[in-house]
């Protein structure tokens, strides 16, 4: 993986165009993506390498958008037959191999064209959970997070109990009284959350960018690791202080077990 690399991708898309009001557009437009990208140049991230992209144009005369889906190694292209108008958006999202959303990106106030139209999308980093996957299970004494994240963002992660519709989401900090943010390692991308005994129940984890919104979540079932209590009827609250968690690195080649 190289820093500072932009591709430009070809895709086939399938669409369902319609006329509408306001601005005048015919097809025959053509869209060339660029996607301006920033990569860990020190260490591989096989859960931040891009398995899929998919590419989406909507604008005015455009019914349902347009939605491309090309392979994550594509080199480049164009999309063509977009119909041509002004303000139109070009938003691009990578998934890795597992189906997660890793990178997002967006272009507004395009304007498209009879000739070739070129675009840059500039591509932003989901925070992702590494090693919990969805509907899995985990005992609350062994409960770990492993995170990958953007160094240069802060990152907040919260839960919910969503087994308990009068439980209130709540934040998992490094301290009771600290700020609920949490920063990757510069080298690795890498950090870890090692939450207290928690309730067991079922759960929404949630880790979200504080400075670009980008978020990832996962839901996975706690169970009581000293075998002493079912999951209760009633959890948290609304007003369940906040949840006090210890960062513990970890180095690139380790990686806990998904629990299922």
């Amino acid at each position: 993986m190289k820093r500072g690399i932009s591709y430009i991708f070809m895709v086939m898309f399938f669409a369902s165009c319609g006329a509408g009001g306001g601005n005048d557009y015919s097809g025959g437009g053509s869209v060339g993506i660029k996607i301006v990208d920033h990569e860990p140049s020190e260490v591989e991230l096989v859960d931040y390498l891009p398995n899929e992209y998919v590419v989406t144009i909507n604008g005015d005369g455009i019914e349902g958008g347009i939605t491309a889906k090309f392979d994550g190694d594509a080199s480049e292209g164009s999309i063509d037959e977009v119909p041509t108008g002004d303000d139109r958006t070009v938003a691009v999202e990578a998934v890795n191999a597992r189906g997660i959303k890793i990178k997002s990106g967006v272009a507004h106030g395009v304007v498209v064209g009879d000739g070739q139209t070129d675009v840059e999308v500039e591509m932003k980093y989901h925070p992702i959970f590494v090693n919990l996957a969805d509907g899995g299970t985990v005992e609350n004494t062994r409960f770990m997070m492993k995170l990958l994240a953007d160094p240069s963002s802060f990152v907040r992660v919260v839960a919910q109990r969503i087994d308990d519709q009068n439980a209130g989401e709540f934040s998992i900090s490094d301290e009771p009284t600290a700020d609920d943010l949490f920063q990757a390692d510069k080298v690795s991308w890498r950090f870890a959350v090692s939450p207290p005994v928690m309730e067991p129940g079922r759960y929404r984890f949630s880790a979200i960018d504080d400075i670009s919104g980008l978020d990832s979540s996962v839901e996975i079932r706690i169970v009581d690791g000293r075998g002493l209590m079912p999951a209760p009827l009633v959890g948290l609250t609304a007003s369940t202080p906040n949840v006090s968690a210890s960062i513990i690195p970890f180095d690139g080649n380790s990686r806990m077990e998904v629990f299922r």
